[in-house]
C-alpha cells in the first residue's frame, strides 16, 4: 500500500516538474508580498522568524512549498500555486544563509 502511494506521489511530482518548466508567466501580485501579509509594520514571515527562529520558519517554508505542490490543479490557479511554492523554497534558502 505504502509503495503504491509513494509511486503515485512520485508520478505527480514528475508531472508537475514538467509543468513547472512549461509555465513561465506567473502571477506576482498574489505571490510576492501579498497585501494580506503586509498589514503590520513587518511582514508575517519576518514575525515568524522573530518568534520561532530561522530553523522552524525554514521548516514551515518547506512544508508550505510541499502543500502548494500537492494541491496543484485542485484549488487556485496552477501558475499561482507554482509561484507560491517557489517563493517558499526561495525563502527557505534565503533563511539558510
Amino acid at each position: 500500500m505504502l509503495q503504491s502511494v509513494i509511486k503515485i506521489i512520485n508520478l505527480k511530482i514528475e508531472f508537475l516538474l514538467c509543468l513547472t518548466i512549461l509555465l513561465t508567466n506567473m502571477s506576482e501580485e498574489k505571490v510576492n508580498h501579498p497585501k494580506h501579509y503586509n498589514q503590520y509594520p513587518i511582514e508575517v514571515i519576518d514575525m515568524m522568524v522573530a518568534i520561532w527562529g530561522k530553523e522552524k520558519t525554514i521548516d514551515f517554508c518547506l512544508m508550505n512549498a510541499f502543500k502548494y505542490r500537492m494541491r496543484l490543479g485542485h484549488k487556485d490557479d496552477i501558475k499561482q500555486d507554482l509561484a507560491k511554492e517557489q517563493w517558499y523554497l526561495d525563502k527557505a534558502q534565503e533563511l539558510k544563509t
